[in-house]
């Protein structure tokens, strides 16, 4: 007499498929997480943020030994008699300060490049954060500050479009509103290029009187002390912005945790 596992069908009627054993459950393995709700990479601005900050801290430093230079220098040529042109003192001053004014430039061109880039990844952060809560494209972070007359007012907006798209969904944290020092240092860098671009200077055909020289060594001085001013209120802005923006970054990253 056949057993109960080897019992034969009945006649007409197919066999059933053989069973089907699970696989043994391993406690080694662990179980495969769910996937994220958040799938994009985003842009990293850590790199960048410091560089902006050594590059426009060196920057301020030399506006700083520019302003005392031209301070001295200003000095020096009261003292000076009106005709016959710069002292000797006065000519060693007024040549290193010559060349301080153009390695400040060189750290402003890149300091200013390196704030390009961190705003355009910023602002691309921002659009993945919050989609649809943009209003300008990520290409404004570079094309604002080159547009003639949009530049007097682009930039600024870049920014408050980045602190308003760095949200990490803590209610307090992201009802703030952008910092006053962010308006204080767009005003002082408005100031300091329009006073660059009408600022007096000495001839240089030799007909350069030591008035020439004082006046554009005020207008030097006056310059330097505004741009450090504006150097320091955007490091100030700084770090509240990227602080900020990187929270709300490992927020959307990690949504089962509270930052």
């Amino acid at each position: 007499m056949l057993s109960q596992p080897d019992r034969l069908p009945p006649p007409g009627r197919p066999a059933a498929p053989p069973l089907e054993h699970p696989a043994p459950f391993r406690l080694d393995r662990p179980p495969t997480p769910p996937p994220s709700p958040f799938v994009r990479d985003f842009a990293s601005i850590d790199g960048l943020a410091a560089a902006v900050r050594y590059l426009i801290i060196g920057s301020i430093g030399i506006s700083l030994v520019i302003a005392a230079l031209e301070a001295y220098l200003i000095r020096v040529l009261d003292r000076s008699p009106l005709f016959g042109g710069l002292p000797v003192t006065g000519a060693r001053v007024y040549d290193m300060t010559g060349l301080l004014i153009l390695l400040d430039l060189l750290l402003v061109i890149s300091a200013g490049i390196c704030v390009m880039i961190l705003f355009k990844r910023m602002m691309d952060n921002g659009a993945a954060l919050n989609p649809g809560s943009s209003t300008y494209k990520s290409h404004w972070a570079i094309t604002g500050w080159i547009v003639p007359f949009l530049s007097l007012v682009r930039p600024f907006q870049v920014v408050r479009q980045i602190w308003e798209t760095s949200r990490s969904g803590d209610f307090d944290r992201d009802r703030r509103p952008l910092p006053v020092v962010s308006r204080v240092w767009w005003g002082l860098f408005l100031v300091s290029n329009t006073i660059s671009f009408s600022a007096p200077t000495a001839p240089w055909d030799g007909t350069a009187t030591i008035d020439d020289f004082v006046d554009e060594a005020i207008g030097q001085l006056i310059i330097s002390l505004i741009q450090s001013a504006s150097g320091v209120a955007f490091l100030v802005l700084l770090a509240s912005l990227v602080p900020r923006h990187r929270l709300a970054i490992r927020a959307a990253e990690h949504p089962d945790r509270r930052w």
